[in-house]
């Protein structure tokens, strides 16, 4: 009986690390999500909790140089710390304007959008003076300004790409400002 035993628990033994194994190899090739969060599998985003990751495009991804090398406009622009952590198709973009709803930024470029996992201060500190923040849950590019109108008692930025983005009372003496200049 003893030899039942240890023969019991050797088989349990292999079947359970055989079983993480396998769990661990079949989550490591799950797709990663959209951009509009939604996810392939049944698994959440991982990768958007990640917030240190950073996206590197490989020279084929890359725009070509006359001379036939790959360049990454990315990394050569004032936006690259907050740009590198977009994926490659929304960071190839100029970005237009954020926007935060829980602890996620929704990221919108002429490229298309992204969603991180980012405190809306660290993403706004990161942009530095390119743009400014207009409301408590949004800022924009102020390159990418095309109007401020009133409508219902509200003041509304028009960007380009047919977005608008509201101005707060709080912000709006400093938006007019900005846009004067």
């Amino acid at each position: 009986i003893p030899d039942l035993a240890a023969l019991y628990l050797s088989a349990a033994a292999a079947a359970i690390s055989a079983s993480l194994l396998f769990n661990y190899v079949i989550f490591q090739r799950m797709p990663a999500s959209d951009t509009d969060g939604s996810s392939g599998g049944a698994m959440p985003d991982t990768g958007a909790i990640n917030r240190d990751l950073e996206v590197s495009p490989t020279p084929q991804m890359l725009p070509q140089a006359s001379n036939g090398t790959p360049i990454d406009h990315r990394l050569t622009t004032p936006q690259a710390p907050f740009l590198r952590r977009l994926p490659a198709d929304a960071g190839r973009g100029e970005i237009i304007y954020l926007t935060t709803k829980t602890h996620y930024i929704q990221v919108y470029t002429t490229a298309g959008r992204a969603r991180l996992l980012l405190r809306f201060a660290d993403a706004v500190a990161e942009l530095g003076d390119l743009g400014m923040q207009v409301h408590r849950s949004y800022w924009v590019a102020l390159a990418q300004v095309t109007d401020m109108v009133r409508r219902d008692n509200r003041t509304v930025l028009r960007l380009t790409g047919d977005h608008e983005v509201p101005v707060s009372r709080t912000y709006l003496k400093a938006v007019k400002a900005a846009l004067s200049n």
